[in-house]
């Protein structure tokens, strides 16, 4: 969950949706699971921006062919969640999928 909230806390206060912030403190996903001390040995990440409440942000992910297949793959055998809101008030959302090692 510490990776999850150091990533949606970074997209909301840089106001930007991605995997990578090229300029933040974490800017990639494996920075971000080293700075938390997570040992992995797979991990997948799904990002999404404006949804509402949690059940807009899962429907959004299960619509999508990509998210789908990291929230349904059984080899992630974990998962932390977070959300944080931009100045415009409006959430960015987080779910990290590990497998640790």
């Amino acid at each position: 969950m510490r990776a999850a909230q150091l990533h949606a806390d970074q997209m909301a206060s840089m106001g930007q949706m991605a995997h990578s912030l090229p300029g933040a403190r974490y800017p990639e996903p494996q920075d971000r699971l080293a700075a938390v001390g997570y040992h992995w040995q797979a991990y997948a990440e799904n990002v999404a921006y404006g949804q509402g409440n949690p059940t807009s942000a899962i429907s959004a992910w299960m619509g999508s062919s990509g998210h789908r297949t990291n929230i349904l793959n059984p080899g992630l055998t974990q998962i932390g969640t977070a959300v944080a809101k931009g100045s415009d008030g409006r959430p960015y959302w987080v779910q990290v999928f590990g497998s640790p090692r």
